[in-house]
């Protein structure tokens, strides 16, 4: 098992070179802005260091959006691409290890955008001193909700890219078909929300859709990832 997942670890190491690269120099990005802006002493205060840690961390997760799928995307349909997958089929392993495998990595890739963010909000909270208001009272709803959006988008994407991984040869058309669809989903959820907001004119409505969007993100992204597990176990050829 260890030698599959170092395997698999391996299959997904560019993508995670990449985003790992992401996370190292968003800081120094936005930085480098202020202080081009600003001045290098204003750019050394704390209000501003604060500031590059939390804008590099949301920067981060937005970035990870088209990362996080190429995770997904990669998972089969490379193997399947270069034939490495044939090789497999023919050793004494099963197919359920195989799969194993790849959804051992493919859970630690998922949370990766987020531990790394994780570290540079620590990091800015440091800067910041952990016993302030904000850090003892805790985060508001209003906080939170953007960061929820973002796990359910994520779930989809990720979902969506593993199901056509699964299925097609290219693990560019499985990452490129899965953010084409979810943007195309977004697209028309925002359509119907900015709709019912201007005719029906009701909060609660809006609540409702805001609802319905959650369930059907949720659906859509564990339904795919159960799916192209299911499609994988299933496979009779590589």
């Amino acid at each position: 098992m260890m030698t599959l997942l170092i395997k698999d670890w391996r299959l997904q190491s560019p993508a995670t070179l990449c985003l790992g690269l992401i996370y190292v120099l968003l800081p120094f990005i936005v930085f480098t802005s202020h202080a081009a802006e600003e001045g290098m002493q204003r750019a050394l205060t704390s209000d501003t260091l604060i500031g590059v840690f939390f804008i590099s961390a949301g920067a981060g997760m937005g970035i990870s959006l088209l990362i996080v799928p190429a995770f997904g995307g990669i998972s089969f349909a490379r193997e399947r691409r270069d034939r490495s997958a044939e090789f497999l089929a023919s050793l004494a392993v099963s197919r359920a290890r195989v799969v194993g495998s790849k959804v051992i990595v493919a859970a630690v890739l998922f949370v990766l955008p987020w531990l790394l963010s994780g570290v540079l909000l620590l990091i800015a909270w440091a800067i910041q001193g952990f016993g302030t208001e904000w850090m003892q009272s805790g985060p508001r709803y209003d906080d939170i909700e953007p960061f929820k959006w973002l796990l359910l988008i994520q779930m989809m994407l990720f979902g969506i890219a593993w199901l056509f991984s699964s299925i097609v040869r290219s693990e560019t058309i499985a990452t490129a078909g899965a953010i084409f669809t979810v943007v195309l989903l977004c697209l028309g959820y925002a359509l119907y929300r900015n709709r019912l907001e201007r005719v029906v004119g009701s909060f609660s409505a809006a609540e409702m859709a805001d609802f319905v969007a959650t369930i059907g993100t949720l659906i859509l992204g564990i339904g795919g990832f159960i799916s192209g597990t299911i499609i994988a176990l299933k496979r009779i050829s590589p």
